[in-house]
């Protein structure tokens, strides 16, 4: 199964986004937040890949605009189109209960048809596509991605002409193929309990990054589980440790 059921909880983050949405000559829907106007005098910027839930979930803009205090203008391209999964009834945890995992079975059952939709030979050249319309603007271009979006920035990792340096945060349905052919420096921030990216597989990922000379960060976040890095449970303060971190090492 392509998907845990920790992929389908979290929180939803209070907060009003600041930044706006906008879009491409090719007619790709984003967000864009800015930065303050003397924070940005290298004209760098981040193109943020969400999650299965699109921007629909507010998180994806909030987080967005906190990476723009730090100097980068950042942009969500809706590389899913407006098809997100739903975010309005999202669990906190993973139910404890039958019916609530009958429930959650069927939910992950029903992400197959949607992931084949949104299967990489769909969803790449939507991602490369808006790199090529935002190159022009910018003299550094690094891209971020969480959860389904880490695949992708794994993706453009292999392609130093498109970005600068990458970063994936509990990334999903990363495999050792994908992992061979990146190239540009790479950072992930990895939950402790993540059934996507466990603790073998990323001992593998350090391994083949090593061999193939790949500048490379991995920080595992104490007490964390998958999701924690764009539906963090702030009330708990491991997952809120992690979630800060993880923007910070960003």
């Amino acid at each position: 199964m392509p998907v845990c059921e920790n992929c389908l909880t979290g929180s939803v983050l209070d907060g009003t986004p600041t930044g706006k949405m906008d879009t491409t000559a090719s007619g790709i829907s984003f967000y864009i937040a800015s930065p303050p106007s003397d924070l940005n005098k290298d004209n760098k910027c981040i193109i943020y890949l969400y999650d299965v839930f699109g921007l629909s979930l507010v998180n994806h803009k909030l987080i967005a605009d906190k990476m723009s205090e730090h100097g980068y203008t950042v942009y969500i391209p809706d590389i899913l189109q407006g098809e997100d999964m739903p975010s309005d009834a999202l669990p906190l945890h993973p139910p404890s209960n039958f019916f609530g995992k009958a429930k959650t079975m069927l939910t992950m059952v029903s992400y197959v048809p949607w992931l084949y939709r949104h299967r990489t030979v769909n969803t790449l050249p939507i991602v490369k596509k808006f790199v090529e319309e935002i190159k022009p603007l910018h003299s550094n271009i690094g891209v971020t991605g969480y959860c389904f979006g880490g695949l992708y920035a794994a993706y453009l990792a292999a392609e130093p002409e498109m970005v600068k340096a990458a970063f994936a945060c509990h990334p999903s349905m990363l495999d050792q193929n994908t992992l061979r052919l990146i190239k540009t420096p790479i950072g992930f921030a990895c939950a402790e309990e993540d059934a996507m990216f466990d603790v073998q597989f990323r001992a593998k990922a350090t391994e083949i990054l090593e061999a193939n000379n790949v500048l490379k960060e991995m920080i595992v976040y104490p007490g964390t589980k998958h999701g924690f890095g764009c539906r963090p449970d702030l009330t708990d303060e491991k997952t809120r440790d992690g979630f800060l971190g993880s923007i910070r090492q960003t």
